[in-house]
Formats: C-alpha cells, sequence, structure tokens
C-alpha cells in the first residue's frame, strides 16, 4: 500500500521537519550558553571567596577564618559549604559535608 502525498503536503512535511530541528538547535545553544555563564559565575565567585578567606588567614590564621565563617553562617542554609579542610578531606573548621572528595596531588 503506497500513500501518496501532494507537493503542498510534502512541502509542509518538510517545513515542519525544519522548523523542529531548528528550535531543537536554538534550546541546544540557550542551554550551553546558560550552563556556562552559570559555572562561570559560581567559578567566579569561588574564587573571590577564597582570596577573601586567605587574606584572613594571614592576617589572623585559624582563629580569625573560624571568626568569619562563623559570622557567614546563616541559620537554615544548606546549601554553604564553607570549610578549612585537612589532606584527607575532613573539616577542621566551618560547616561542610562529613567528608569532602579531595584530588590527589
Amino acid at each position: 500500500m503506497v500513500i501518496r502525498l501532494s507537493v503542498t503536503a510534502r512541502i509542509a512535511l518538510l517545513s515542519i521537519a525544519l522548523a523542529l530541528v531548528s528550535n531543537l538547535a536554538l534550546v541546544g545553544f540557550v542551554w550551553k550558553t546558560t550552563s556556562a555563564d552559570a559555572i562561570d559565575a559560581i567559578r567566579r565567585e569561588t574564587t573571590e571567596q577564597s582570596e577573601a578567606l586567605r587574606a584572613v588567614w594571614r592576617s589572623g590564621g585559624l582563629i580569625a577564618v573560624r571568626q568569619a565563617i562563623d559570622s557567614a553562617v546563616v541559620p537554615g542554609d544548606v546549601s554553604l559549604v564553607l570549610a578549612v579542610i585537612d589532606p584527607k578531606g575532613r573539616a577542621v573548621v566551618g560547616i561542610s559535608p562529613a567528608r569532602l572528595a579531595v584530588p590527589s596531588a
């Protein structure tokens, strides 16, 4: 059984297929760009906070870092990870999960 389509129907199907492909390409581009921007913003913010804690460490040592971390903690904020960790991934000072993944040197 062969289905015959008119030229108009073929053109309509082709335009639908092209619209679908172009929309998928546009959505992919927007998703990739947004994801890259978000990752860059997090990386930049983490670097800035790291530099600030490094300056606090240089000026007052572990006690000053502990005070800075305690002043940054917002009660109920479970998304904040702010800690000084040892080489095995355990938190020495601060708030963090019980164990962090630490890349081997």
